[in-house]
């Protein structure tokens, strides 16, 4: 039965991860070059191998074929934690932030009278 919770609990993180590349569909431009920069640019040379392959598969993989001992889980519990801070290290630096106030008129055609 705890077989099927650890299997269960790494079907969530990769059920997490993807709604969270995929929420930037619908978020700003700063959401969708900070996703750019995980996937396709510097930083996909880190994120893909770390926080998708050993992170998520190679647990998977572990606890699949039931192996016996404890040296097996251990690799599969390090596997997972150096998913979690890799991606949050990764998703650190990707941060692309739009700005929250700016000081373009609003429309092309207005311009504002000094005193």
């Amino acid at each position: 039965m705890l077989r099927n919770i650890e299997i269960g609990l790494l079907l969530y993180i990769a059920i997490m991860l993807y709604s969270l590349v995929d929420a930037t569909n619908f978020g700003s431009n700063g959401a969708h070059q900070s996703i750019s920069l995980l996937l396709y640019g510097p930083l996909a040379r880190w994120f893909v191998p770390v926080v998708v392959v050993v992170g998520l598969l190679i647990p998977t993989i572990v606890l699949l074929f039931e192996a016996k001992g404890w040296w097996p889980r251990l690799v599969a519990t390090l596997a997972v934690l150096a998913d979690y801070y890799a991606f949050r290290v990764l998703l650190f630096k990707a941060a692309v932030f739009d700005p929250i106030q700016s000081f373009v008129p609003q429309f092309a055609g207005s311009r504002t009278k000094r005193l």
